[in-house]
């Protein structure tokens, strides 16, 4: 059961809301970004987290994050991450790269 009114699905976030388990770093072109499962405390929704900082650089943080059924996670790893969170039809991100806000996007994304 999950419910719009679910902080989870209205920012700010704060991880005390879920139980997060780490996949792993995606070190795709060099990015070492971190991969996560949250599965939220209160309405069991399962988002898929894609956290990249880029080192040396000011604005560097970018974040994403999206709802997946709990099928996907058979076949998701922390190198096919990304491309699950690009089939959603929305993820929220944010992150000192976009200005520190929370929007919500769909599409492609561009993290390198």
């Amino acid at each position: 059961m999950t419910t719009h009114n679910c902080p989870c699905k209205n920012p700010p976030f704060s991880y005390l809301n879920y139980d997060t388990v780490e996949l792993g770093i995606d070190e795709t072109n060099g990015r070492f970004a971190e991969v996560s499962i949250q599965n939220c405390k209160h309405c069991q929704t399962i988002w898929l987290h894609y956290f990249v900082e880029i080192e040396g650089f000011s604005g560097n943080i970018k974040w994403f994050k999206a709802i997946i059924d709990d099928t996907v996670l058979d076949s998701l790893t922390v190198e096919n991450a990304l491309e699950h969170i690009e089939r959603a039809a929305w993820y929220f991100y944010g992150g000192s790269y976009y200005g520190s806000g929370i929007s919500v996007g769909s599409g492609k994304i561009n993290v390198d």
